[in-house]
């Protein structure tokens, strides 16, 4: 073997050496990137699980957020309705007690009584029939039972002991007539009370019915108790004695009727402003039983 020979396989052993570096670097080299990729490709999954889950998570927290308002606000409603259908009841109850009242006061004659111990006999003074007790029952124009006698008031023996001897009716015929429209009122509130759980509107109606009726009533007895009270209206005049007349059941009656009218004001008031201020508390029926809320697009 020559020298040239040897020098050849020196180089070729050298370069065959240094391929198998070269081929160890760039494999190593190429590990470490796959690895290092491999590493950022990790990071970014962990990055996105990450995000996904945390958007997941605000999705739910917003979602049971959402319900639980939604509950609330349904439970609000709910809780409206319940209100606006008792206050409703109630309206329509304390109406029929007012109208109840007012009548039993008109119908009856005690507004003014008074105990006439010289006739031995206990007289009744009404709106439109005046009433004694204990005296004698033929000169009356009614006999109603053994032991009383009534005649009206307007019609009447000027020497019979059971007319009023004052000829001055003119307070008694208006209480009369301020009681009677309040009455009549009331009977047409009863019919709104009625459409109320068909047409809102009705319930502005009612309250309006119902005020007016308040002011009737009002007015019948404060201006019957101050014209009552006046001296020659209060005190009642005998042959021998002056006695005091007082206000009687009757009267007590008509005022108990007009505090009712007051309470049934402000419930149908409180009942309408829920009504328009919350409209889908309300349901309209335009046909059949069907609760259908013609104010917005939501089932009642």
């Amino acid at each position: 073997m020559t020298v040239g020979e040897l020098g050849r396989g020196s180089l070729s052993g050298s370069r065959t050496i240094d391929c198998k570096i070269r081929t160890q670097t760039s494999f190593a080299a190429s590990v470490i990137h796959t690895h290092a990729h491999a590493g950022i490709r990790t990071q970014h999954t962990r990055t996105v699980h990450f995000s996904l889950v945390h958007s997941f998570t605000r999705l739910i927290l917003r979602s049971k957020e959402n319900i639980s308002k939604r509950a609330s606000i349904s439970m609000m409603k709910q809780s409206l309705v319940v209100l606006r259908l008792t206050l409703h009841a109630l309206g329509g109850i304390l109406t029929t007690i007012g109208i109840g009242l007012i009548v039993a006061g008109t119908v009856t004659p005690a507004w003014q009584v008074v105990n006439v111990t010289e006739m031995h006999a206990y007289r009744e003074h009404g709106l439109w029939m005046d009433c004694v007790y204990g005296t004698d029952r033929n000169l009356a124009v009614h006999q109603s039972n053994p032991g009383m006698a009534c005649t009206f008031k307007l019609d009447k023996h000027p020497a019979s002991p059971v007319a009023d001897t004052g000829n001055d009716h003119w307070f008694h015929v208006t209480t009369l007539a301020l009681l009677c429209s309040a009455a009549g009122l009331g009977l047409v509130g009863l019919s709104m009370f009625c459409c109320a759980y068909c047409i809102r509107v009705a319930y502005i109606f009612w309250a309006v019915n119902t005020g007016i009726c308040m002011v009737l009533a009002c007015s019948a007895v404060i201006m019957f108790f101050h014209v009552a009270n006046e001296f020659q209206h209060r005190m009642l005049h005998t042959l021998t004695e002056v006695y005091e007349q007082k206000m009687g059941y009757s009267f007590w009656l008509a005022v108990a009727g007009s505090a009712v009218y007051v309470a049934c004001l402000l419930v149908n008031v409180l009942c309408a402003i829920i009504v328009y201020v919350v409209p889908s508390t309300h349901t309209e029926r335009p046909r059949g039983w069907m609760m259908v809320n013609q104010h917005e697009d939501t089932l009642v």
